[in-house]
C-alpha cells in the first residue's frame, strides 16, 4: 500500500482505505494487511535509480512493514482520539466470505485473510542510502493530509 501526504481531496487508490477506516466507513476491519509504502519513498527511489548506473535494468522493491488493518486503525486512534468512529474489532472471517458472495471488494479482501506477504526492500535501503520512512509515519501523514483536504 502506498500511503502518505496526499496532494488534493481527490481520494483514490490505497489512501482511500485510511480515509474509509479512519471516518467510520467500515464498522469492523477485515483480517488483512499489507506491507506499507511512503510515496516519498517511492518518488526519492524514482529519483535515486534515475541517478544510478547500477540501477539500470534492476527491480527494486520499496516497502517498509506490514501492518494488519487493526494496526493501522489502532495508529489512527492514537493520532486522531477525536475520531470516535474508527474500527475497535475485526471483522469475522465468516462475516467477510459471506459479504464476498455478494461484494466483489469483499470477495477480494476474503482470498487475503489471515495472510502475510513479506518482501524485502534491503535493496532499496542501500540505494537509497537510509532506511524507509516507517510505516506508521504514511499512515499518520495520509491521515493529517486527509483531514486538512476535508477528505475524512
Amino acid at each position: 500500500m502506498v500511503l502518505g501526504p496526499i496532494r488534493s481531496a481527490q481520494v483514490k487508490t490505497s489512501v482511500g482505505l485510511v480515509a474509509r477506516v479512519l471516518g467510520g466507513g467500515l464498522p469492523a476491519v477485515p483480517n488483512v494487511g499489507r506491507q506499507i509504502v511512503d510515496v516519498r519513498d517511492v518518488s526519492a527511489a524514482h529519483v535515486a535509480a534515475m541517478h544510478d548506473s547500477r540501477a539500470i535494468g534492476e527491480r527494486y522493491i520499496v516497502a517498509d512493514r506490514f501492518l494488519w488493518l487493526t494496526e493501522i486503525a489502532r495508529t489512527l486512534r492514537a493520532a486522531h482520539p477525536d475520531h470516535t468512529r474508527i474500527p475497535r474489532r475485526t471483522m469475522p472471517d465468516f462475516v467477510v466470505r459471506t459479504i464476498g458472495l455478494f461484494h466483489p471488494e469483499m470477495k477480494a479482501i476474503a482470498a487475503e485473510l489471515g495472510k502475510v506477504r513479506i518482501c524485502s526492500s534491503d535493496k532499496v535501503r542501500r540505494l537509497l542510502g537510509r532506511d524507509l520512512i516507517p510505516s506508521e509515519d504514511a499512515v499518520r501523514a495520509s491521515a493529517e493530509t486527509l483531514i486538512q483536504y476535508g477528505a475524512a
